[in-house]
């Protein structure tokens, strides 16, 4: 008996403008605050597990509603912040959900 399915979350939206801009105002999310900041109707909480926020290695926890279901999800990252424009976000940090 399987007892966890493998879950895919996709989401897009069209943000127009540069990818530099884009990372420099997600490097700023660090706190609940921040978060909420950014939507306040959807977005719950955030807050770095391991590490600095937004640095090579550090793990962040957040929790927001998409399309009305609640999502817990864990970022780990793999670069530091100076080359996310350079790379896909799949290069940056890998998303999983949390229980």
């Amino acid at each position: 008996m399987k007892l966890m399915e493998d879950a895919f979350l996709r989401h897009s939206i069209e943000i127009r403008t540069t990818p530099e801009k884009i990372f420099e105002f997600l490097s700023n999310l660090v706190d609940d605050e921040s978060y909420r900041a950014w939507h306040s109707e959807d977005h719950v909480t955030l807050r770095c597990l391991k590490g600095s926020p937004w640095q090579e290695g550090s793990v962040i926890y957040a929790e927001e509603y998409i399309d009305g279901e609640l999502h817990k999800l864990t970022f780990e990252f793999h670069c530091c912040p100076g080359s996310w424009p350079r790379r896909g976000l799949s290069e940056v940090f890998q998303v999983s959900r949390s229980t």
